[in-house]
């Protein structure tokens, strides 16, 4: 559909890093296909383990709706 086509390739910098759209996942340019990924669930005990030691990610996962990849200190993760 046409709203489809506007947000194909969607990109936004958030907290100097950029992200691209794919479907409703935001994946971080960074990521450069498989690799070895931690799923992680927002509100999830291990999520907030994760920001309370890295709050960049929660800056991150904050300003960015839907799924998310970003590699952080050259680890994966994809958070739901």
């Amino acid at each position: 559909t046409e709203k489809d086509k506007n947000h194909a390739g969607e990109t936004r910098t958030v907290a100097r890093r950029q992200f691209r759209k794919q479907g409703n996942i935001w994946i971080d340019t960074a990521y450069t296909g498989p690799r070895a990924t931690t799923n992680l669930t927002r509100g999830s005990e291990q999520y907030r383990a994760l920001i309370a030691d890295e709050p960049g990610i929660k800056t991150i996962a904050d300003q960015l709706d839907g799924e998310v990849i970003v590699v952080w200190k050259g680890r994966a993760y994809r958070i739901r």
